[in-house]
C-alpha cells in the first residue's frame, strides 16, 4: 500500500507498506531480486559507494529479522525536510496504521539507525515500542487490532 502528501499540488511525502512482510521479502526473492542479481552481478561492486551498497543488499536479499514475528508488517516513510514538523509524517503514519487494522494486521514493525534521533522520537511519540537493539539500528513495533 502507499500514500502519499502533496503540497501545492507537488509530492512532498510518502509511506509505502506491506501487511505480510514474509510474504513480500518470498515474493521479492522469487519474481524480483533474481533477475535484478544477474544483472548486477556482485564481483564488479565490491567497493564503498552507495551503488556498492545497494547492490549488495539486492544479494543478501531482505528476509524480515525474527525478532518483528509479532509484528508482520512493516513500511517506509519520507517526507521532504521542509515539510517536517507539520504533521505531515503523522497523517501519513495515521493512514497506514487505518489501513492496516481495518485489514485485521496484528502489528507493525519499523527499523531505524540509531543515529537518527529525530525519528527515534517520532515514533516513539506515535506508541511504537523499542523491541531490538541491531548493530547501528533499533527495532520498534506497535500492535494492532489488541
Amino acid at each position: 500500500m502507499c500514500f502519499i502528501a502533496t503540497r501545492n499540488g507537488e509530492p512532498c511525502g510518502y509511506i509505502v507498506g506491506t501487511e505480510n512482510s514474509k510474504r513480500f521479502s518470498e515474493r521479492c526473492e522469487s519474481e524480483w531480486l533474481p533477475a535484478l542479481r544477474e544483472r548486477y552481478a556482485l564481483e564488479h561492486y565490491k567497493g564503498q559507494s552507495a551503488s556498492d551498497w545497494v547492490v549488495n543488499k539486492i544479494h543478501e536479499g531482505n528476509a524480515p529479522r525474527p525478532e518483528f514475528d509479532r509484528y508482520p508488517a512493516h513500511f517506509h516513510i519520507n517526507c521532504l525536510p521542509e515539510t517536517q514538523g507539520f504533521g505531515l509524517g503523522k497523517k501519513l503514519m495515521m493512514a497506514l496504521i487505518e489501513r492496516l487494522t481495518a485489514s485485521k494486521v496484528s502489528g507493525v514493525h519499523l527499523e531505524v539507525s540509531t543515529v537518527n534521533t529525530g525519528a527515534i522520537k517520532f515514533y516513539e511519540k506515535l506508541g511504537f515500542q523499542k523491541i531490538a537493539t541491531f548493530e547501528h539500528s533499533l527495532g520498534y513495533g506497535m500492535s494492532l487490532n489488541s
